[in-house]
């Protein structure tokens, strides 16, 4: 289970999925009392916290944390910007306010890199290493030349990298930037959705298997929903944990030729997708046909 604890954040880095009009939201007290309902109602086994910038949001998470009936056989990870790691004595601080922490995961790159000096990754590595918390890095590329980084990463301790592409959404979207295909890579049809197999609170809007565009800057309640339970029992969420985007692409009569290198990304593909058929008869004509349950 992922949970958007909230979309404030002390850096402005321009490929972020959120716009910068929306990076103001806090958990209302009502959505708080819901999620605090939903863990200790379905005890998932691992949560992860992301923002904004998660570290301004403890108190939020511990609350969240307090809720889960079964702590010992709770997974905690938290995705931060790292701001706070200017020594390896206040990055144990931080990392020792939140109730449970097994992992941190930290988002450095090209982007992140205007505003967080690479010294703070080393200092989080070592304050995690002494707090016996896993550590890794999330590094996001518009360009293969962005992997330029990772010497630089590899100098400051021996941690798991993640490489994910930059998608065209939120303030990536409006400053056109994302990571560039030669050509439209097939191999994306054969895939299905990446968040299918979790689910996720987006902070002021609800839930959905969904983190990407659909759910960002779309009003339709076909792809996000006030409760987990009726978001599982949604169409969206059947199709979406069933269906590769090949199919998905043949049932919108979306022609090969019409798809466009940008479109080799998974998330961007699917808002394609959705924007060019009716969501109510398309969805529920794919779960007919596939017999889902």
């Amino acid at each position: 289970m992922g949970v958007n604890v909230g979309t404030r954040c002390n850096f402005q880095c321009a490929h972020c999925l959120v716009e910068g009009k929306d990076r103001n939201r806090d958990l209302t007290r009502a959505e708080i009392e819901l999620l605090r309902g939903t863990i200790s109602r379905y005890q998932p086994k691992s949560v992860l916290f992301v923002g904004g910038e998660t570290t301004l949001y403890v108190g939020v998470v511990n609350e969240l944390i307090s809720s889960h009936p079964d702590k010992k056989n709770l997974k905690v990870t938290v995705t931060t910007n790292g701001h706070f790691a200017k020594s390896i004595v206040l990055a144990k601080k931080v990392l020792s306010e939140f109730a449970v922490l097994d992992s941190v995961q930290v988002s450095y790159d090209v982007f992140h890199k205007v505003f967080l000096p690479i010294k703070n990754i080393g200092n989080l590595y070592a304050a995690c290493k002494d707090l016996g918390i896993k550590f890794s890095v999330i590094l996001t590329i518009s360009s293969p030349m962005d992997l330029t980084l990772v010497p630089e990463l590899r100098k400051m301790g021996k941690f798991k990298i993640g490489v994910q592409k930059v998608g065209r959404i939120g303030d990536a979207k409006i400053n056109n930037i994302g990571f560039s295909f030669p050509s439209f890579d097939k191999n994306v049809l054969l895939k299905k959705c990446p968040g299918r197999k979790g689910l996720g609170y987006l902070c002021g809007k609800g839930f959905s298997l969904c983190c990407a565009e659909l759910v960002m800057n779309n009003p339709s309640g076909h792809f996000i929903h006030e409760t987990l339970h009726r978001h599982r029992r949604s169409d969206f969420y059947r199709v979406m944990r069933s269906c590769t985007f090949g199919e998905l692409v043949r049932r919108a009569g979306i022609p090969m030729k019409e798809l466009l290198p940008e479109h080799s990304l998974e998330c961007v593909l699917c808002d394609h997708i959705f924007s060019r058929v009716d969501m109510p008869k398309f969805l529920a004509e794919a779960v007919q046909m596939r017999r889902l349950p």
